[in-house]
C-alpha cells in the first residue's frame, strides 16, 4: 500500500524503485511484473532514514534518492543496503542542497537534481562532486519558481517541470 508515491525508477533488471511520503516515507521495490520485492528506508533524520524520497535514480546498481526535508541525496544498493550520504563538494567547499525534490541519471553516469527550494538544476558526478548549477528562482529565462521535476533523454537533453512557472523548460546538452 501507498500514500503519496511521488517517484519511481528502474534498474537493469525492469525492476522498480518506488519512493513514497506520508508517514511512510520509504523505497518500496518490485519485479516488473509487480511483485513486491522488498522495502528499504522510514521517516527520520538519520543516515537511511528519509523526509520525503521525492526523487530517484538508478546508476551502475545504487539506488540515489533525493531526500527533499533533510536536504540531501543518500545511496544505497539496489538490495537497499544504505551506502551514505553524498557529500557535495566543488574545489574543495562543501556545498548544500535546498530542497532537492528530484534526481535523474544521464547515460555517461552524471547526475542531476532540481532543487525546488532553491530554484535551480545542480549537475554533479556520482562521487558528490558538483559540476555546476543552473538557474535561480524567478520567472524569467533561466529562472525557476519550484521546480518538481526532471528528466534526460538518451543524447542528454534535460527536461524540467517548472511548476511554480506553469511551463515545462527544455535544456540541450550543451545548455
Amino acid at each position: 500500500e501507498f500514500i503519496y508515491p511521488v517517484a519511481i525508477t528502474k534498474d537493469a533488471e525492469e525492476n522498480y524503485y518506488v519512493g513514497e511520503y506520508g508517514n511512510n516515507d520509504r523505497i518500496q521495490k518490485f519485479s516488473r511484473e509487480g511483485e513486491w520485492l522488498g522495502v528499504f528506508g522510514s521517516w527520520g533524520t538519520n543516515p537511511g532514514q528519509f523526509q520525503r524520497p521525492s526523487g530517484i535514480a538508478w546508476h551502475e546498481g545504487l539506488v540515489y534518492v533525493a531526500d527533499a526535508v533533510n536536504n540531501r541525496i543518500q545511496v544505497f544498493t539496489d538490495t537497499g543496503k544504505f551506502q551514505k550520504i553524498l557529500a557535495l563538494h566543488h574545489d574543495d567547499q562543501e556545498l548544500t542542497l535546498h530542497l532537492p525534490y528530484d534526481l535523474t541519471v544521464d547515460t555517461d553516469g552524471t547526475l542531476y537534481c532540481i532543487e525546488y527550494g532553491a530554484g535551480r538544476i545542480t549537475k554533479l558526478r556520482t562521487t558528490g562532486e558538483v559540476l555546476g548549477r543552473l538557474g535561480k528562482q524567478g520567472s524569467a529565462r533561466g529562472e525557476f519558481a519550484t521546480p518538481w521535476g526532471i528528466a534526460v533523454d538518451e543524447v542528454g537533453n534535460l527536461r524540467v517541470a517548472d511548476t511554480g512557472n506553469r511551463r515545462l523548460v527544455a535544456l540541450s546538452k550543451s545548455s
